[in-house]
């Protein structure tokens, strides 16, 4: 082989490593690129979902806004008379109530101040309401009202609205309940400002 032809073998050679290492070079690269549009896929992905979760997620403002006029507010008024036997003050017992807290007191049990004494007193008559007032036949009446609320949906072209049976029609039982707990406090007013007339020891 001539010398001519070595150098030519010699510098193909060379040619054919130099192409190896380019791609070499290019399959790295092409892994590299191949590998960060994975993970830029994967990032889109993974965001994606949660800008659509948010966008999902009205405000009830925003709801409302979407679906008006087809939903609306009911507000359904009730209103009723509550009669309660008026109570009165049942002194004897009151005066050993109070006889009791006064020797609580001598003995410290109880302190000597106005506020202790109240206190005291009314966590007693609390304990059994029924000794210390007594029912009598003239009865205590008290307006009452409750407003109850619910959504409605307009079903057909006319206005016909759709709501739960219990905005409209709620249970009687949870009914009483509700207005005897509404006026609990007008009926406790007037028996505090009864009782406190009639708070007077006598013996």
């Amino acid at each position: 082989m001539s010398a001519g032809q070595e150098g030519r073998v010699s510098r193909t050679g060379h040619v054919s490593h130099v192409g190896r290492r380019t791609g070499a070079a290019r399959r790295v690269l092409r892994t590299a690129v191949a590998a960060l549009a994975v993970s830029t896929v994967t990032a889109t992905l993974a965001v994606a979902p949660a800008r659509a979760a948010d966008e999902a997620k009205p405000t009830p403002t925003e709801l409302n806004a979407r679906v008006y006029p087809g939903v609306q507010l009911i507000q359904v008024d009730f209103e009723a008379q509550l009669t309660v036997p008026e109570p009165v003050l049942d002194q004897k017992a009151f005066n050993r109530l109070l006889d009791r807290l006064t020797r609580q007191i001598l003995t410290g049990t109880v302190d000597y101040t106005e506020k202790a004494l109240l206190q005291a007193m009314v966590d007693e008559i609390e304990k059994a309401p029924l000794t210390y007032l007594k029912p009598t036949k003239a009865l205590s009446r008290a307006d009452g009202k409750l407003t109850g609320v619910g959504t409605g949906w307009v079903v057909t072209p006319d206005g016909y609205v759709v709501t739960a049976a219990h905005v409209v029609s709620p249970d009687a039982a949870e009914l009483r309940a509700e207005f005897a707990a509404t006026g609990l406090d007008e009926f406790n007013t007037r028996a505090a400002r009864t009782s406190r007339r009639a708070t007077r020891p006598t013996r």
